[in-house]
């Protein structure tokens, strides 16, 4: 996922080294917190009024396009 970014960060452990798939993303617009390896889910949150989207998809979605809003 390419997004300008003006914060990004994963989970992480005590040692400094990523705990899980969680990437959290804070552009000027919007919150996004990135999850998953195989089943991706992407939760939006815009920031000029508090709306939340989730974007849920399978392994054989992203492979098709597809996906649950």
């Amino acid at each position: 996922m390419k997004v300008q970014a003006i914060w990004r960060e994963r989970k992480r452990n005590i040692l400094g080294l990523p705990w899980s798939f969680t990437v959290y993303y804070l552009t000027d617009e919007k919150l996004m917190i990135d999850t998953g390896v195989f089943n991706k889910t992407l939760e939006e949150v815009l920031l000029y009024r508090i709306i939340d989207l989730t974007i849920k998809r399978s392994f054989v979605q992203r492979i098709f396009g597809l996906g649950t809003i």
